[in-house]
């Protein structure tokens, strides 16, 4: 079969024959229809999960595929320390797929296993938005982002969708946020024009995370689940304490299969009912793996780039 693979970390992804995946005891083989390709790929296959990804390596971390029977699946649990999507076949424990119901776009399905399945955790979840709340979203033009907008959006909140480019305000304003455009820290307050959040959903991390602290309402709930501005994080004690705030983290890899599957059954109800979409960037042939990976370290993508395996062009 066709597979992309790296050599070694931080290689170049190479489009290869290899031999097809051996089902073993608690998995089995299903055809890929659709990987999808996130940030987390690109650590992967940088080596920040070293000690546990075997090389060579196929990365894809989701997708959505078909099983022995036609039935398809989403497919998740895979891409660290095993082979991943980015192949025609892929080795799957049987208890990690989930059933697509036949009222889901496939490429849909195959886009909601991190992105929409981190805003749900993040927005219903963690923060528990509710119709009175004010909710600002980081990096409203990302992935996580704009589903986000729009999980709180469906609650009747108040939705601020923070970007730092100008040209992006109308995705944003189109999903049913108010945007402001911050490309500091520094900018944040002002952008808010006097606005207070009682909710951030903050994928940024560095000094965004300080700012919202300084920005928001007393009792507020932070939910961050990303750091793509830094990992260092500051801010003033005594303004967290004195307003009473709650600072909650979210980590995928940790998901449980009960939550995974709470978060699978509302998305599904809500993408069959048109309340959410997931924006598609793109669906490239399996050999451009390379240049999704380029276009979403450029910040080129707005939406989901997902991968075709039976696409041979």
């Amino acid at each position: 079969m066709r597979a992309i693979q790296i050599s070694s970390y931080g290689s170049p992804l190479e489009l290869v024959d290899v031999p097809d995946p051996v089902a073993t005891n608690g998995h089995e083989i299903v055809d890929v229809i659709y990987a999808a390709v996130n940030p987390l790929d690109i650590w992967v296959s940088r080596g920040n999960f070293a000690g546990v990804t075997p090389l060579p390596h196929t990365p894809g971390v989701e997708g959505v595929a078909r099983r022995a029977d036609g039935s398809p699946v989403i497919v998740n649990g895979v891409g660290v320390a095993t082979a991943g999507t980015y192949a025609e076949k892929v080795a799957v424990p049987t208890d990690s797929l989930v059933p697509v119901p036949a009222n889901v776009d496939l490429q849909q399905a195959a886009a909601i296993s991190v992105a929409a399945v981190t805003a749900w955790m993040c927005v219903r979840a963690l923060a528990d938005v509710r119709s009175g709340d004010v909710v600002l979203v980081l990096g409203a033009s990302g992935g996580v982002g704009g589903l986000a907008v729009q999980l709180a959006h469906n609650t009747g909140a108040i939705v601020i969708g923070q970007t730092s480019s100008p040209a992006k305000v109308h995705n944003i304003t189109a999903l049913g946020a108010t945007a402001v455009v911050a490309t500091e820290p520094a900018d944040l307050r002002d952008a808010l024009g006097g606005q207070a959040p009682t909710v951030v959903i903050d994928g940024l991390g560095g000094g965004f995370t300080g700012a919202c602290i300084d920005a928001c309402a007393p009792a507020a709930r932070i939910v961050n689940f990303g750091t793509s501005a830094d990992t260092a994080v500051s801010f003033d004690m005594r303004t967290f304490y004195r307003k009473s705030l709650r600072l909650l983290g979210y980590g995928g890899l940790i998901l449980t299969p009960s939550e995974r599957a709470r978060a699978y059954e509302s998305l599904f109800a809500d993408i069959a009912a048109g309340r959410l979409h997931v924006s598609i960037d793109a669906v490239l042939p399996l050999r451009a793996a390379g240049e999704a990976h380029r276009r979403i370290l450029q910040r080129e993508v707005e939406g989901k780039l997902l991968l075709d395996p039976t696409d041979h062009s």
